[in-house]
C-alpha cells in the first residue's frame, strides 16, 4: 500500500504532511480500536522509507484506553499482519 492509495493528495514534506493531518478531525480513542493497515508519507525525512525496511505493517488497538502496537508484516509484534 503507497500513500497515495489512501490519501487524496500526496503530502510533498513535512509541512504538507502536518496540514493535512492537522486538518483532520480529533478521535475518541475507542473509535481506533481494530487493525489498521499502515502506509508511510514521503515527507523528505532522513528516515523515510525504514519503516517499510522493517517490515511495517500497521497498527492494531483493542484497549479502550486506544493504546496501540505496531505490527510486522510477519505478525511477530501482535500477529496482526496479513
Amino acid at each position: 500500500m503507497q500513500a497515495h492509495d489512501v490519501l487524496p493528495h500526496v503530502p510533498a514534506d513535512a509541512g504538507d504532511a502536518l496540514a493535512l493531518f492537522d486538518g483532520l478531525a480529533a478521535l475518541e480513542p475507542a473509535a481506533l480500536r481494530g487493525t489498521w493497515r499502515g502506509a508511510e508519507v514521503p515527507t523528505g525525512h532522513p528516515m523515510d522509507g525504514l519503516l517499510a525496511l522493517t517490515g511495517w505493517w500497521g497498527s492494531a488497538s483493542s484497549t479502550p484506553s486506544g493504546s496501540i502496537r505496531c505490527c510486522s508484516r510477519a505478525g511477530t509484534a501482535g500477529r496482526c499482519g496479513r
